[in-house]
């Protein structure tokens, strides 16, 4: 009898897992991630969603991971190459595409998708560790159980962490003692002497790998029609830092540089700037006057309409 042909043993990864591939796992660990960065799992929760995210969303977040897994030796490469990229020093540079990455992140799971409340849970969950890491006194937790809250019924209740934590709510502990405490009850590991990040790791994890994820009803939501996406624009950071400057306000060139990319007039002028703004719409320039927004015009404009009718 012929043996069957095994195949190749999966290579193991320098981690301690793979992630779970389900829509649900993605979203959970696409937004805990983009906070406590993990280029590795963002990659995969991207490619997981697919076609649930917009094209311009899923490019812009491509390109920012790729940025953020640049080694330093190639960075410092492209510096004596484009010099005119130090507008920013290197950790001003990290700390944008930290928020390019957090901005269109968010952007990847339309609220009307069920996915989007496992996205939220990863996100306030990341939140909330990114701001224990700065703060000596704890956070308050309120976001993260109100994205709990709206979790399915059926995922609360058959995974048995999330459903000893929310039992364990009410009492008066910051949200890492409760998390500790419910992951201890069940498993008889007590975590606190390991690596803080551990904590919310394997409890992201302990959600992601769960089978009832994969019992869930999917209701496939594809990517946006064609005729809704020439009509969207996805702006970058700077964009978007732009667009609030000119909220109710005209701005020429070095007012609005300092606003929103530190005086460095030329950033304005590059890929992702205002020439696309100004391109869409979404943005009008008139000399003499600078820059403002035609849906939020500085308050001394005249509406065009109302003119007409005094005709």
């Amino acid at each position: 009898m012929t043996e069957p042909a095994r195949s190749d043993p999966p290579q193991r990864s320098n981690r301690s897992r793979q992630p779970v591939d389900t829509r649900f796992a993605a979203a959970l660990e696409l937004g805990y991630y983009s906070r406590d960065i993990d280029l590795e799992i963002l990659n995969h929760s991207l490619a997981v969603l697919g076609n649930e995210v917009h094209q311009n969303v899923f490019l812009a977040l491509r390109q920012v991971i790729e940025r953020l897994g640049t080694s330093d030796d190639e960075k410092e490469l492209q510096r004596a190459l484009l010099p005119n990229l130090n507008w920013l020093d290197k950790r001003e540079e990290e700390t944008w595409d930290v928020k390019e990455l957090r901005l269109y992140a968010d952007q990847t799971i339309p609220r009307t998708n069920q996915g989007r409340v496992f996205y939220d849970v990863g996100a306030a969950l990341g939140d909330y560790w990114m701001e224990c890491k700065g703060n000596r006194e704890k956070p308050g937790a309120d976001r993260f159980w109100v994205c709990v809250r709206d979790l399915p019924a059926q995922v609360t209740k058959q995974i048995d962490v999330l459903n000893r934590l929310i039992k364990l709510k009410d009492k008066a502990a910051p949200l890492d003692v409760l998390l500790n405490e419910a992951w201890y009850h069940g498993t008889g590991v007590e975590l606190a002497s390991s690596p803080p990040e551990s904590l919310y790791r394997r409890f992201v994890h302990a959600i992601s790998a769960a089978e009832v994820l994969s019992l869930l009803p999917v209701e496939v939501v594809s990517q946006i029609a064609p005729e809704t996406a020439k009509r969207t624009f996805v702006p970058t950071l700077l964009q978007t830092n732009i667009l609030a400057a000119l909220n109710g306000r005209a701005l020429k060139k070095d007012p609005l540089a300092k606003e929103t990319c530190k005086g460095e007039g030329s950033r304005l002028y590059r890929k992702g700037g205002l020439k696309e703004l100004i391109d869409e719409g979404l943005v009008i320039h008139r000399h003499g006057i600078g820059y403002y927004r035609p849906d939020a015009p500085p308050p001394n404009a005249i509406p065009l309409d109302s003119r007409e009718g005094a005709n």
